[in-house]
């Protein structure tokens, strides 16, 4: 039985061991670098923004034996916050819908967009100034023969901006 006893000497030997190897493995731990943390600022763009006016006035050509067509005064549509060096396409679009609201569309309309020189449905913007300025369109309504004139129409144009990723 003897055999597994330790002594008073051997005991503190295996201490002192103990010790050493803690005091080492702390010391590792204070030496070694094992995190690294950085930062930064940002600073944000102004928000990318398509404005249009309020509101359009739609007025008719009034002739004998034809439908009439109505046509909008000019809208100016343009976008600001466009990223410099950035080329960008305006999608247009225009929908007529039953009285005051966007919920029933109209059906037998045909409108038609002009940028004072060609019906379009898309406009490019080679830089962010042209896009700034932006563009005056008018809109002609043509309503069916079937047409309800007791009935107030909504006309609503759309323009979506994107960025023109085509290569010229």
């Amino acid at each position: 039985m003897k055999k597994w006893q330790l002594g008073k000497k051997k005991i503190l030997g295996l201490l002192t061991a103990g010790a050493i190897v803690v005091t080492m493995a702390g010391s590792y731990a204070v030496w070694d670098q094992l995190t690294g943390t950085t930062s930064g600022t940002v600073t944000l763009r102004d928000k990318i923004t398509v404005t249009v006016p309020a509101s359009t006035t739609y007025s008719s050509n009034t002739a004998w034996d034809s439908i009439p067509e109505y046509k909008s005064q000019p809208i100016n549509i343009k976008a600001t916050g466009i990223p410099a060096d950035t080329k960008t396409t305006l999608a247009l679009e225009a929908k007529v819908y039953e009285g005051d609201g966007t919920t029933t569309e109209a059906t037998g309309f045909t409108t038609k967009i002009n940028d004072g020189t060609s019906d379009v449905t898309k406009t490019s913007f080679a830089t962010p100034a042209l896009a700034e300025t932006g563009a005056n369109y008018t809109v002609t309504v043509i309503p069916p023969e079937s047409a309800d004139t007791t009935k107030t129409y909504n006309v609503v144009l759309t323009g979506t901006l994107s960025e023109d990723t085509s290569t010229p």
